[in-house]
């Protein structure tokens, strides 16, 4: 073809093929340029869907123009020769470029948002690409994209496929195009998230030898994190990716738009240039033992079992174990092993059961590996009740020998922290924690009492005491006590159980939380929660509280990565969910962070603070009816509203414009105030939203002398720019330890 005149286009050299046609290169020889010249292959000529896809391609890029969508100068005929002339574009398409490996962070992020602002031109237009991959987009020399190929596109009320009909390409569907169901702009974010995942990883994301099993991956695998294989990616990027790739079109992006303001977002944030390997961890999960009793009364002794193999595990530096609210939540549930394994992701699941009669136990485990299914290891235990202490170590040091997990020295002896109780005061111990894990007040408060109980009957108990630290340090957030009333007595106990154990991690974690929401001692606290990892590295909540320390710093990629370890840890904690929304809120990521919010309120549909935190993110959004249906979702939840929740509403419609509301909810906390307590930050932040800042300081200096747990959020909460420049602002940061 070398030569050969089409029209008024002398073929230059052939550049590629395809099902449909050939592309070549040519010189138009009326405008003296070059041009990419499409041509349906001469096998295909006489196929009226060739021609038809042909056209369909010029008339949806001539809709468009935009600089990442490379043009269509004329479709014709000549000489039986059906062809379209487009821009040629020097360059390289991204499936070559991916040859020689994964791009770094940087760049993937930049040709992703390129492709994606080519693609939002197109959805504003009414035309679905339906067959993005890396082989249609094209890479200038100097990086700029080029979106190609919409012979597949589906223009708003032009449809050629038959209905139900499969287009695309297998690897890049979605998986309502995968099994021929109507489709929208969501399936190009799906395509796009396939996209890049392969430029950030050198992989797909969902594989298979064959097309049938390629599909059967896409509608039922989960793909692999991508930072299991490449540390570097943020994890605001890995979730961002996770959402492109949802199954379900309502749970991904709304629209383009969206994807762009968050990946611009991560790219500010300061991706790094280089991609390391991330080490790979065992992991394991511990299930509630089955009671197998004759008269099934040793519920909690099972479950005391389970949760102290998971709390012996969590201190070892070189394994992730799952905390026990995750592993609990499938307490009772008939489901394979392999499958709870998946769910939790993890390599390894230990099961067992329980059988008392008298003084005597029978106590049998075994270690199944989640690929598999197949048992690593079995033991059966039968002993005196008094020695379930040493089982509980033996059990333990039998998952470390086979994962295969080296012992530091300091875990050489007794890995288990609870051998200073009895089992009754054991017992009582876990009801408290159970209670605690409620994130209620009442929860809090029964748990205060619970955690008294094991102290009065083990004095000498530290993870009582930090018990009761944590109780006394979390309650004001769920009631209408102050600070005053709990700070002395949280720090008292958190001080005493380091006094009689200075190695539990569990009290250093305490200290640190204390430090931070009640003295403001940002060095000191620091300090503490690297004691608390350092010794127990498997503890979720103190990665969990860590993250709310930077949060409040707003050192947002080092809160990130604490709450993502959290969740790593504990995935099914409807708390951890919905501070990792906070968090991510905070951070800028809206969308990302509705999405925790309604992960945490999945898990636990009564929590009232995650329908609170739903609904700001909503009045944030602008989204006014959303947000006010999870205020009253909050309202029926609450018996006993905490004021707090009230001050959190004011604000929040006053910044949308519902001044008048604001005002009659701030006079009712006012009343309120003079019979019981409201937290004055929460009053100042009313005042801060209605623009009337002498007040809104006054009540904020008020907060400061009553060392108000809330005054920690002081530079993450939104704040009007009249309130943040204001001197008053700046000055009340530095006398809480954090810059301006």
């Amino acid at each position: 073809m070398q030569g050969k005149i089409i029209s008024h286009y002398r073929i230059i050299e052939k550049l590629g093929e395809g099902g449909m046609g050939i592309v070549y290169k040519a010189e138009d020889l009326r405008l003296e340029r070059v041009v990419a010249l499409k041509v349906i292959s001469e096998d295909r000529e006489k196929d009226s869907q060739a021609r038809e896809r042909l056209t369909r391609e010029a008339k949806a890029v001539a809709r468009l123009d935009h600089p990442n969508i490379c043009p269509i100068y004329e479709i014709d005929e000549h000489e039986g020769h059906s062809f379209i002339a487009m821009a040629y574009v020097e360059g390289r398409t991204l499936r070559e470029i991916l040859l020689t490996g994964p791009l770094d962070v940087d760049k993937a992020i930049d040709i992703a948002l390129q492709a994606a602002e080519a693609l939002q031109e197109a959805h504003a237009r009414g035309i679905v690409h339906r067959d993005l991959k890396c082989a249609n987009i094209m890479v200038t020399r100097g990086g700029q994209v080029k979106v190609m190929d919409f012979g597949l596109a589906r223009m708003e009320g032009v449809e050629i496929t038959k209905p139900h009909s499969i287009t695309g390409t297998i690897a890049y569907m979605s998986p309502e195009q995968a099994e021929g169901r109507p489709i929208d702009h969501r399936t190009d974010i799906w395509s796009l998230g396939v996209v890049l995942y392969r430029m950030l990883t050198g992989a797909r994301p969902f594989r298979g030898d064959t097309a049938s099993e390629m599909i059967s991956s896409i509608l039922k695998d989960r793909p692999q994190r991508m930072r299991n294989v490449f540390q570097e990616v943020p994890e605001a990027l890995e979730y961002a990716v996770q959402k492109m790739l949802q199954k379900n079109p309502n749970d991904r992006y709304e629209n383009m738009a969206a994807l762009i303001a968050d990946l611009r977002r991560i790219k500010q944030g300061g991706a790094g240039n280089s991609i390391r390997p991330a080490a790979k961890v065992p992991s394991v999960a511990v299930l509630p033992f089955a009671d197998m009793s004759p008269q099934k009364d040793q519920e909690y002794f099972c479950d005391g079992l389970a949760e102290e193999v998971i709390n012996a595990l969590a201190q070892l530096k070189n394994m992730r174990v799952i905390a026990r609210s995750s592993t609990f939540s499938f307490k009772g549930m008939e489901k394979d092993i392999r499958d709870i394994g998946r769910a939790l992701n993890v390599d390894a699941v230990l099961e067992g059961s329980v059988r008392k009669a008298g003084n005597r136990l029978r106590i049998t485990s075994q270690l199944i590996n989640v690929d598999d299914g197949h048992h690593l290891w079995s033991e059966r235990y039968d002993r005196e009740a008094g020695d379930i202490f040493a089982i509980q170590d033996e059990i333990t040091h039998a998952i470390v020998d086979k994962l295969k997990v080296k012992l530091l020295e300091e875990n050489r002896g007794t890995l288990c922290k609870c051998q200073e109780m009895d089992l009754e005061a054991y017992d009582l111990y876990l009801k408290a924690r159970h209670s605690f894990n409620k994130w209620t007040e009442e929860g809090i408060k029964a748990a205060i009492e619970l955690f008294r109980e094991v102290i009065k009957r083990v004095p000498d108990c530290a993870l009582g005491y930090s018990g009761l630290a944590d109780c006394y340090n979390v309650l004001p957030f769920f009631s209408a006590i102050s600070s005053r009333r709990t700070y002395f007595t949280a720090k008292e106990a958190a001080l005493k159980a380091l006094e009689l154990d200075e190695t539990l991690g569990e009290a250093h974690a305490s200290l640190a939380s204390i430090l931070i929401r009640y003295e403001w001692n940002w060095e000191d606290s620091q300090k503490e929660y690297r004691r608390a990892l350092e010794l127990n590295p498997g503890y979720a909540t103190a990665h969990h509280w860590y993250a709310m320390y930077f949060m409040y710093a707003a050192r947002f990629d080092e809160a990130i990565e604490e709450i993502k370890q959290a969740h790593e840890l504990n995935p099914l904690s409807p708390m951890i969910n919905a501070n990792f929304g906070m968090i991510l809120f905070y951070a800028g990521f809206e969308d990302m962070a509705i999405d925790k919010f309604k992960r945490a309120i999945e898990l636990d549909p009564t929590l009232p603070y995650a329908h609170m935190q739903l609904a700001g993110a909503y009045f944030q959004k602008g989204m006014l009816q959303e947000g006010l249906a999870e205020i009253e979702k909050e309202k029926r939840i609450c018996e006993n509203r905490n004021p707090g929740a009230e001050a959190f509403l004011a604000s929040f419609v006053a910044r949308i414009g519902m001044k008048d509301e604001a005002v009659r909810i701030l006079r009712r906390l006012l009343e309120t105030s003079k019979r019981m307590y409201v937290s004055p930050y929460a009053i100042a932040r009313i005042y801060s939203a209605l623009g009337e800042n002498d007040e809104a300081f006054k009540w904020l200096q008020k907060a400061y002398e009553e060392c108000d747990h809330w005054l920690c959020f002081l530079k993450v909460h939104p704040n009007s720019d009249s309130f943040s420049s204001d001197p008053r602002f700046s000055a009340m940061l530095r006398k809480i330890g954090l810059r301006s």
